[in-house]
Order: structure tokens, then sequence, then C-alpha cells
């Protein structure tokens, strides 16, 4: 598996929440997840991708290169389109390289089912930046997130918008009295 991260997944991994759970929707070759889990600093880590092979390839090369029982994090490898986690989400949710409306998708359909519960959301998508952010901004489900930094990352002569939301502090005060 890979030992560095590209420029793109860096930016990512550099904003995950230390001590938290990390989900890596449409997780493709893990790498994010595997530098997280490498790093021991995150307590789980989720690879999320619907696709049997991608899932099967990255177990079977992260049991065999990355994989130490010593290691204090915990790796999860979900087999399913990522609207279809059907447990809560929390820590910080990662989802790069796909559309906007992907994004959307998945975003919209765990927290409709009450189970999107992370920290921080890390968005970067390969097309449509402005039309995700009309979209989250247009639905009351993303109204406890707000925009807390905006980042471009210049990648093969094309810029990548990535945009990190974090939970309202109001939110957290009142998810702490529940």
């Amino acid at each position: 598996m890979i030992t560095r991260l590209s420029a793109r997944l860096q930016l990512v991994f550099d904003n995950l929440i230390a001590g938290h759970d990390v989900w890596d929707f449409c997780c493709d070759h893990g790498y994010l997840g595997g530098a997280a889990y490498k790093s021991q600093q995150f307590k789980n880590i989720y690879f999320v991708d619907p696709v049997s092979t991608i899932i099967e390839k990255l177990k079977f090369l992260f049991y065999k290169y990355l994989f130490d029982a010593k290691n204090s994090s915990s790796p999860h490898f979900l087999l399913q389109h990522g609207q279809k986690v059907n447990q809560p989400v929390y820590g910080t949710v990662c989802i790069t390289g796909v559309g906007a409306f992907v994004i959307y998708q998945i975003l919209c359909e765990i927290a409709e089912n009450e189970f999107l519960m992370a920290q921080r959301l890390i968005l970067g998508p390969h097309r449509d930046s402005e039309k995700l952010l009309l979209l989250l901004k247009g639905n009351k489900l993303f109204d406890c997130y707000e925009l807390s930094s905006q980042k471009n990352i210049l990648e093969n002569n094309r810029n990548r918008e990535f945009f990190i939301f974090d939970l309202k502090k109001t939110t957290v005060d009142s998810r702490h009295h529940v």
C-alpha cells in the first residue's frame, strides 16, 4: 500500500480530527484510511465503497502490508453505497473524488436516517463545487454545520476545491445534553 499521500489526500489527512473516527467514503484504493490507520491517531477507520473488487483488494493489501495487532485504531470495511450506511457516523466524514450530486446523496440519506453525527465533513467534489454548496445550504438537514474552511489544491493542472464543514458549537453543546 502507498506510504506517501498525494497533496490532495494530505490536505484531507491534515484536517482529520485526531482521536475520533475517520469515515473514508468512496475510498477507492484506501490511501487516506490507510494513512489514518498507520498514524494511530484515530479510533476507528471506516473504508466505504460499493465496488466489491475494490473492497476485496483493499482488505487483502491492508492485512498484508498495514495491519498491526498492536495498533490502537480499528479498521472496518463496508462494502456498500455510502448512502446505505446504517449506523451512527461520528468523527470526520471524508468524501472526495466523486461528483457533487453523489456527495450530496450520501450525506442526505445518512442525515435523513439520523445517522449523521460527524463533527466534521471534508468534501472534495471533482466537479460542480458551487452546486454542492448550494445544495447543502438549501437543505435544513445541514443547518447544524458551518463552512469553516475552503481550500484549493492544484493537481494535474486542475484546481481542486475542498470544503470543510464543522458542527456548529451550539449543536455540539445540545448533543452533550441529550
